[in-house]
């Protein structure tokens, strides 16, 4: 067992951890932040399909790499150009 200080040192680790790591599933607000998109363009793409949110109970919320997902897709676009 580890001594009590070396606990709190774990604890305070996982604290600073939490609060400097991204939420793995941020709300529809904190991912379109994270775009550097509104709000309302955030939850146009939700409709569009080109977000895929998971609900819990009523709350939407968008996994990271869904995000990441939809970023990645807009730079493949970008590279292939215009039809």
């Amino acid at each position: 067992m580890l001594p009590s200080t070396e606990v709190r040192k774990v604890v305070v680790v996982a604290a600073k951890d939490l609060l400097t790591q991204p939420p793995v599933l941020p709300t529809v607000e904190d991912a379109a932040r994270a775009m550097t998109v509104g709000r309302t363009t955030a939850y146009q793409l939700l409709a569009a399909g080109s977000l895929r949110p998971v609900t819990i109970n009523r709350a939407r919320r968008i996994p990271l790499d869904a995000a990441r997902n939809y970023v990645a897709d807009l730079g493949a676009e970008h590279d292939r150009g215009p039809n």
